[in-house]
């Protein structure tokens, strides 16, 4: 299956760094949001989510987490909305990255599984697959196919 042209949603970009404490540790965050087109037969779209964060603990120290979900014209992207992750499912989780507290189950879950070092200098750390981390928290998302 061929994806359209990655667009950026400009909203998104407009937004500033935000801080997040985490045991005694500061870090910045900010949530993008793209998608890609399927064709103009459908209004559903496959949407990437890239959360980033940056450890003020370490000089550009960066963490970019990937999660692909779907996205339509009028609930527009669930990890953005806060509407049900599950289209087969009215009653899953409301997940909203843009809200400090799943940023920060996410972070600690990064955290507590060594899967990001926020005190190396000049690393940056991607994971492709974040619906697999929302998973592993215990939230009931579909698989991130990516």
């Amino acid at each position: 299956m061929q994806w359209g042209l990655l667009i950026p949603q400009t909203l998104a970009m407009k937004k500033k760094l935000r801080k997040i404490t985490i045991s005694e540790s500061e870090y910045l965050w900010r949530c993008k949001q793209y998608f890609h087109t399927k064709g103009l037969e459908t209004a559903l779209y496959r949407s990437e989510t890239t959360l980033t964060i940056y450890s003020s603990q370490a000089n550009n120290c960066k963490l970019h987490v990937k999660f692909i979900s779907w996205e339509d014209a009028i609930g527009g992207n669930p990890l953005f909305t806060g509407m049900p992750i599950r289209r087969d499912k009215l009653e899953s989780p409301k997940i909203n990255l843009n809200k400090p507290r799943y940023v920060r189950e996410v972070l600690d879950y990064i955290l507590a599984q060594n899967l990001w070092d926020d005190q190396k200098e000049n690393s940056t750390v991607l994971i492709e697959k974040g619906m697999n981390i929302l998973r592993q928290i215990g939230y009931d998302v579909f698989e991130d196919n990516g």
